[in-house]
């Protein structure tokens, strides 16, 4: 799409068992950030969002590969992905300080593979489990 070889129908497709569209991110290029953040790719993004109600970019990890930064200056939003008790607390700082200019569009963090038995607190009540992470999960400063 972005080298001009291929027009969105060609690359798109559908999950039968989802029903979620797919756009896979292709083959290596040089100079990759140079295209994300190219017309093509802006044209690109304008006519994902004509043709699909959202449009969900899966990136790279934020510190390791500039492509993930480039790619949240185009999106609406940025999540933040931080896996349980592997990534390290000064990281996810640094991360928030590297998207201090899109401070705006991160719209929060998610914490994934939590091991629940491990944080306290953890209960049952009225039918439903809860938990007060509110001391474990603090938004950090931008």
């Amino acid at each position: 799409m972005l080298l001009g070889t291929a027009r969105l129908s060609d690359v798109v497709t559908k999950d039968a068992t989802t029903n979620i569209y797919v756009l896979p991110a292709g083959s290596m290029v040089p100079n990759a950030p140079d295209w994300l953040k190219s017309r093509r790719m802006h044209d690109l993004i304008s006519e994902l969002r004509n043709a699909f109600d959202y449009v969900v970019m899966d990136a790279s990890p934020l510190l390791t590969v500039v492509d993930a930064l480039v790619l949240a200056t185009v999106a609406d939003k940025v999540l933040v992905v931080v896996e349980w008790n592997r990534t390290p607390h000064g990281s996810i700082a640094e991360a928030f300080k590297v998207l201090r200019p899109e401070a705006d569009r991160v719209a929060g963090l998610v914490l994934n593979k939590v091991d629940i038995s491990q944080l306290p607190g953890y209960g049952y009540y009225g039918g439903s489990y809860y938990r007060s992470a509110g001391k474990y999960l603090a938004t950090p400063e931008i």
